[in-house]
């Protein structure tokens, strides 16, 4: 009976450790390599809309690799990962279900006015042009609505939808402009003259 030796010869997980435990710059595209189909996978289980699960399996690799210090080699590498990955869903599942997304303002049109027709009919169009916008965003996915809501309507800083969405900032950018292309997608204003 032949016994299987301790270090297999061209282990990747071996090799990717070694990487990025030594801070070698290729570490991370190895680990997006071997473990980003995997990781996609694990994240379907806890969410169906694909632009998501793409964030979540960013950021899951991103935090793993920022965390290959306290990775002690007790397990494989790969049950350490689906730990971060399970838990970093779990988070950011808990963290949705509080999420609630507000109708836009009617009293964000400007009603200082001197009763003049033309005022009145602008005030109109006005209001018909905010119906029609928040009926597009009610189409969107309730992520993309309540991030487009914080952003947009309450100001806030990526920094804010860094910590609400727990994502990366780039994630949050990249899901910024998935969101406002959705909603040009979905916006159908009449020419103006």
């Amino acid at each position: 009976m032949e016994l299987i030796p301790n270090h297999v010869p061209n282990d990747p997980e071996r090799e990717l450790l070694e990487k990025l435990k030594a801070g070698d710059p290729e570490g991370l595209g190895e680990l997006y390599n071997l473990y980003f189909g995997w990781i996609c996978q694990i994240c379907r289980r806890y969410e169906a809309e694909r632009d998501l699960v793409y964030d979540l399996t960013l950021d899951i690799l991103i935090k793993a690799h920022q965390k290959i210090g306290s990775f002690e080699g007790n397990a494989k590498f790969s049950t350490w990962l689906y730990a971060i990955a399970r838990n970093h869903c779990i988070n950011f599942i808990e963290k949705r279900k509080n999420e609630r997304v507000e109708p836009l303002d009617p009293t964000l049109i400007n009603d200082e006015d001197d009763g003049s027709i033309e005022d009145a009919e602008l005030r109109l169009e006005n209001e018909m042009l905010l119906s029609q916008l928040d009926q597009c965003i009610r189409t969107l996915p309730a992520s993309d609505q309540r991030m487009l809501a914080m952003k947009y309507y309450e100001a806030g800083s990526i920094r804010q939808l860094q910590e609400e969405f727990n994502l990366s900032a780039s994630a949050v950018k990249m899901r910024l402009q998935r969101a406002r292309l959705r909603l040009a997608q979905q916006i159908r204003f009449p020419a103006v003259a």
